[in-house]
């Protein structure tokens, strides 16, 4: 698969993990008692029919956009739960995760050299 497949695959995933996060963020602010000012909730509506809109492009495998999408995402709110603020340990989560075979061949190192490369030179 072109890397630049796999890279639109996950955007489009992205855009459903963050509409799911802004709706969940909606329902537990609700649930709690809490609500946007108003000019904040008229750019959260902005943000959801804008992210519809872009999922909606979206026209073949769309369910297994979805299943991915809530599968990252679930993901992601354990990894976040696990690690906190604790970015040694976010690094030795991706470092583990990075020791399995590639599936796909994608070259991580200028991804990697960003998001952990403060944490390389310690």
């Amino acid at each position: 698969m072109p890397e630049s497949e796999i890279l639109t695959n996950i955007t489009y995933c992205l855009v459903d993990i963050l509409e799911s996060s802004l709706k969940d963020m909606e329902e537990v602010n609700r649930s709690e008692g809490k609500e946007l000012i108003h000019s904040d909730k008229m750019y959260f509506n902005k943000a959801i029919f804008a992210l519809n809109n872009l999922k909606g492009s979206v026209n073949t495998g769309q369910e297994a956009y979805g299943d991915d999408s809530d599968m990252l995402y679930q993901f992601l709110k354990l990894l976040i739960d696990r690690c906190g603020s604790n970015d040694r340990l976010l690094l030795n989560f991706y470092n583990y995760i990075k020791a399995f075979p590639s599936a796909l061949g994608m070259d991580l190192e200028i991804g990697e050299r960003r998001a952990f490369g403060i944490l390389n030179q310690e």
